[in-house]
């Protein structure tokens, strides 16, 4: 119901229900401007699900409505990205809300929300409810796409949901001791299990995929998925893959295309395992978008075949930080459809600071890294630039009215030449640009950095450039094979060539690159986004540079590092043998007996990453190891994520 000033308008004795809106107010939606009154009276108002604000009902410009207090309405079981089942954004007029049932008895934010002008919650809601159709569960619910029902307690892998948004709705919210939601694997959307996207995120609540590759949730190219309202905090997401969101129409009025949209002032939260892929952003947005957040955690996550805009931007404020590891972004194309036709990888913008570590940037077909907009500090560590700018004339890196520092990092084969620009925005000439470079291997050295024109300006020099004596002009001879072709090979440069002395002191390693690796080996940390280390059998002997045979090499497995399983394979150094295969954690322990048998020919066998007991085992580095008889003869390290 679309009540559009409309004086004296009154509904009674009303059901409204399995409605459906792109922008709010699924339900009922008022925007009379303050003229008249609008009165309800004995409606139900159920199953409503709006891609905006308020899927009950949402109230806009400085309307106002009457609740009968006799004749009681029910408000529930709705869905949106703010205010599940009722929205206010009139912050001058307080509002009375009596209901006979609604979602739950006590509503927090997630189902009762009232904002002012900027976005941030008002305590003027006086809500009255008499029953509620769910009672909060303190403890993690489990949700099934393919085997759930919304009728499920939810409380167990026997007993699943069947969609987030329902598990978000039955979920308690415990501050001190935080549950989590777990998704079976399963596609995730509104023609599958009629997923309510976007989702409407809570605090203190992860959210996480049975595996990375598993777990699917798909916006269908209509919507898009998470949507982080003002001021919500301690979360996470791990373990998924979010894709299919909302493709742009390129009106200005438009909500920008993205996958997921958090809002001002969202602080530790962390996405981990997570994939975003085949979706658009536009203007300044990402496909995940972060603005003035604090303690943002993106770690072993790839962003990968989006299209337009940036695929990660982060605007900070003075002393937030956002901390970016391990994670991949590759083939992220231009938007030939938008005019302005721009596309960066990571995009970290303002005050705050960001720090960046073993992250590669590849195929990408414009700027890769962008950093720009009121001073502001990125530090980027042990990262990969390769294959960059393939489209258009544009540096892999950009630098505008900020400052960056890359210490141990790679640039080379990137198409446009040179790789890293510098400068200022004309519009403002009061921010000095600042490039640092220490002990990394950039092609061409510093004949790769492009001072801009508006770097000199009113006889001031507004960029400043430090090239360390300690950089390197070579060929960094990656492997160029397997998952990882950007390893390096033993006779690299980069090998030990980079400095853990002279990093930040609020900087701290990762423990492992982005290969699931130690990241120190040997007598200093290397350059780029993989450490050499000689110990990985079948690696080293292989490369290029080597006298050894690839046929030497008895154990392999495919997916390394894998997620959810990964096949061994193993080749007999002598026929007709007992021979037994066992894989062992990192403190030496046992875990799984993979085969006992006598080895005819080459063995191929799946490790779901369980134990053998069939219960799966953590994150970490396991040990395949082969056996004849009690004599070791090879192992093989492998990493679960």
């Amino acid at each position: 119901i679309d009540i559009f000033k409309g004086a004296g308008v009154s509904v009674k004795n009303c059901i409204i229900r399995d409605n459906k809106s792109l922008w709010g107010g699924a339900g009922i939606v008022c925007y009379n401007d303050g003229e008249g009154y609008f009165k309800l009276s004995g409606c139900s108002i159920f199953n409503n699900h709006s891609y905006g604000p308020g899927g009950g009902i949402a109230l806009a410009d400085n309307s106002t409505m009457e609740f009968d207090t006799i004749n009681k309405n029910s408000i529930y079981s709705n869905f949106a990205n703010w205010g599940c089942d009722f929205h206010k954004s009139n912050e001058d007029l307080p509002l009375r809300i009596v209901l006979d049932s609604s979602t739950v008895k006590y509503p927090d934010t997630y189902f009762f929300s009232s904002i002012q002008q900027s976005g941030f919650q008002i305590d003027d809601l006086d809500v009255q409810i008499d029953n509620a159709v769910l009672t909060p569960y303190d403890g993690d619910i489990y949700v099934d796409p393919v085997n759930g029902d919304n009728n499920n307690t939810g409380i167990s892998e026997d007993q699943p949901v069947k969609s987030i948004a329902w598990a978000y709705s039955k979920i308690a919210v415990d501050s001190l001791d935080k549950n989590t939601i777990h998704l079976a694997n399963g596609i995730y959307s509104d023609t599958t299990n009629n997923e309510k996207f976007p989702l409407n995120i809570r605090p203190f609540i992860n959210v996480i995929g049975q595996s990375r590759d598993g777990v699917i949730l798909d916006g269908n190219r209509n919507v898009y998925i998470l949507k982080g309202n003002n001021e919500i905090s301690d979360y996470s997401f791990q373990r998924m893959t979010l894709q299919g969101g909302r493709k742009p129409l390129y009106e200005p009025w438009e909500v920008k295309a993205t996958l997921a949209y958090i809002y001002n002032f969202n602080t530790r939260y962390i996405f981990d395992s997570v994939v975003f892929r085949n979706s658009y952003s536009t203007g300044s947005n990402g496909i995940l978008t972060s603005i003035r957040s604090d303690s943002l955690v993106v770690r072993n996550c790839e962003f990968k075949d989006n299209f337009g805009g940036a695929d990660l931007s982060s605007w900070t404020n003075e002393g937030q930080r956002v901390f970016l590891s391990n994670t991949v972004f590759s083939n992220l194309e231009i938007d030939t459809a938008n005019p302005k036709q721009f596309s960066w990888s990571f995009a970290p913008n303002d005050r705050g600071v960001q720090v960046v570590q073993n992250c590669l940037f590849k195929d990408n077909s414009n700027i890769t890294f962008l950093k720009n907009m009121q001073d502001g500090h990125a530090y980027c560590i042990n990262s990969t630039f390769v294959n960059n700018a393939l489209d258009l004339d544009y540096a892999t890196v950009r630098i505008f009215d900020g400052n960056i520092s890359f210490y141990n990092s790679i640039f080379y084969n990137n198409r446009y030449q040179p790789q890293l620009e510098i400068g200022v925005g004309e519009w403002q000439q009061m921010v000095h640009s600042h490039l640092n470079i220490y002990n990394s291997l950039v092609e061409n050295g510093e004949e790769s950095i492009y001072m801009n024109p508006s770097c000199w300006h009113d006889d001031t020099v507004w960029c400043h450039v430090h090239y360390d004596s300690t950089n390197i002009d070579a060929d960094p001879q990656f492997l160029g094979m397997w998952n990882h072709p950007y390893q390096l090979t033993d006779n690299s440069p980069c090998i030990d060539a980079g400095t853990i002395a002279n990093l930040p002191d609020f900087i701290e390693l990762e423990d492992y690159d982005l290969a699931g690796n130690p990241r120190v080996y040997g007598d200093s940390i290397d350059m780029g986004t993989y450490e050499w280390d000689p110990t990985i059998v079948g690696f080293h002997e292989i490369g290029p540079g080597s006298n050894s045979d690839a046929s030497q090499t008895l154990i392999k497995a495919s997916p390394n590092p894998f997620y959810q399983d990964t096949y061994i394979e193993v080749e007999p150094k002598q026929l007709s043998t007992e021979a037994r295969v066992e894989v062992y954690d990192n403190y030496g322990k046992l875990v799984k007996t993979l085969i006992t048998t006598q080895l005819n020919n080459k063995v191929k066998v799946l490790w779901r990453g369980d134990d053998n007991s069939g219960n799966p085992l953590p994150s970490g580095i396991y040990h395949v190891v082969m056996f004849y008889g009690d004599k070791e003869v090879e192992s093989l390290k492998v990493v679960k994520r």
